[in-house]
């Protein structure tokens, strides 16, 4: 390589680590991408991009960066190290393994042999679980055990709801509202929720919204952004209001659409409608709706696509209409990638079925803090905030167990509701918040 091209580099590097310095972490992302594209072979460039994606969630860029410099130069421990954790997190158990010998032949000082020893047995039972998926009385069992945990969930819900109900909804809003109709509703019409379970955080994201929108209001017109798979407007439809439920991409549509013909049934007179198209470009009219919800997806939008979303929904929003905003939080704001196997609505651009799994898609994902909340949210636009609070579940942590991923999951599944409900509990703005956390935001347009 010519010298001048190597202090070229080298300031690059440099100037990529000041902008990391100054916060500016995007800008740091696109001085190396530009700079290598100029420099193809330069495996120094390679191995700082790489680090890049890594620490930014983007496994599947790092992977490809590493795997191209390998090809120039040998890897040192702490890069095979780095290959090892994303073929684990990816269930690639046998690279991972590889990539973990190549890194204790280069660092022999350090012992990874309990580690392998963790990968082999859980290739194992991986291999296992997929065998047991397959065999029709094991699915036909795993059934009857699901449905008896659903009817003894909403059994013990049935009991909280009737005599501590405050226990159970600590948050204010319409205390008519019970918790088993959703799950009623859910068990009726809703075969995917049947089949992976309500996330453990949206129990408490659909009971904030549906206690404090006009649901039941049959001259009420709601929108739901960032809709994705979840069937709640449809339930507020069968409510009695006019719902619109919007999407970045329709990635979701094709089953909320199932679940209403289902409802159709029953009943013609539900009025709901899918609408794609781009959050901080809401295609609506001035004043068009009675109420407004986000449920965590604001923190999936980049740079400040969350900002314009939020003036969006101030603009299209009555005055004197409400809007529940939930949104991952923590102590300190937190920004990165996040790769799930499934599509992940506007960021992926297709329309995916829903049961397909295997390519990873990139999700960005932002953690507000309590003051970024406010900040970038409720002052985005004039809102008057009716309430804010968050939700985390410290007591015991159970929403990294029911995670699709976790070994526990399919035996807590059909629990997810009840488990939500127990330890999913308010918690103050302090220190104490975890990346489990949820925050959420009532506000109201002014009249």
């Amino acid at each position: 390589m010519q010298p001048d091209a190597s202090e070229d580099i080298r300031s690059i590097i440099d100037k990529a680590r000041l902008a990391g310095e100054n916060g500016r972490v995007e800008e740091v992302g696109r001085l190396l991408e530009d700079s290598l594209s100029k420099n193809p072979e330069s495996a120094e460039l390679m191995a700082h991009l790489g680090y890049y994606y890594y620490r930014r969630g983007r496994g599947g860029r790092a992977l490809a960066v590493f795997l191209r410099r390998n090809d120039l130069i040998e890897p040192d421990a702490g890069i095979c190290r780095i290959l090892a954790e994303l073929y684990s997190k990816r269930g690639e158990y046998t690279k991972q393994r590889f990539w973990m010998k190549q890194a204790h032949w280069q660092d022999p000082q350090k012992t990874y042999a309990i580690l392998l020893l963790y990968s082999f047995f859980k290739q194992f039972f991986s291999s296992i679980r997929r065998r047991c998926a397959h065999s029709n009385i094991l699915r036909r069992c795993a059934y009857i055990f699901l449905c008896l945990q659903e009817k003894f969930s909403r059994g013990v819900i049935y009991i909280f709801e009737k005599f501590i109900p405050s226990r159970m909804y600590p948050e204010s809003g319409d205390d008519s509202f019970r918790m088993t109709e959703f799950l009623r509703f859910a068990r009726d019409f809703d075969a995917l929720y049947r089949r992976d379970g309500l996330a453990f955080h949206k129990v408490r994201e659909i009971l904030i919204a549906t206690r404090n929108l006009p649901v039941a209001n049959r001259q009420a017109n709601l929108l739901d952004v960032g809709t994705g798979l979840n069937t709640a407007p449809l339930f507020w439809a069968m409510k009695g209001s006019c719902v619109t439920a919007f999407d970045g991409s329709i990635y979701g549509f094709s089953h909320l659409k199932k679940v209403q013909e289902k409802i159709s049934q029953e009943n013609n007179s539900i009025r709901f409608h899918c609408v794609a198209g781009d959050g901080a470009l809401l295609p609506f009219q001035d004043d068009a709706f009675d109420g407004a919800s986000a449920l965590c997806m604001l923190e999936h939008i980049p740079e400040d696509g969350d900002i314009h979303c939020m003036q969006e929904m101030f603009r299209t929003l009555k005055p004197g209409g409400l809007a529940v905003v939930t949104v991952e939080a923590n102590s300190c704001s937190k920004d990165g990638w996040l790769e799930v196997p499934y599509a992940i609505g506007f960021q992926s651009g297709t329309d995916k079925p829903v049961q397909e799994r295997g390519g990873y898609e990139e999700v960005y994902c932002r953690n507000y803090s309590p003051d970024d909340m406010i900040e970038r949210l409720a002052r985005s636009r004039p809102w008057e905030v009716v309430q804010s609070g968050f939700y985390d579940d410290r007591v015991l942590p159970m929403r990294r167990r029911l995670a699709p991923t976790h070994i526990f999951s399919p035996f807590l599944r059909g629990m997810q509701p009840l488990l939500s409900l127990l330890f999913f509990r308010p918690a103050a703005p302090d220190k104490s918040l975890s990346p489990s956390s949820i925050g959420y935001l009532i506000l109201r347009k002014p009249l």
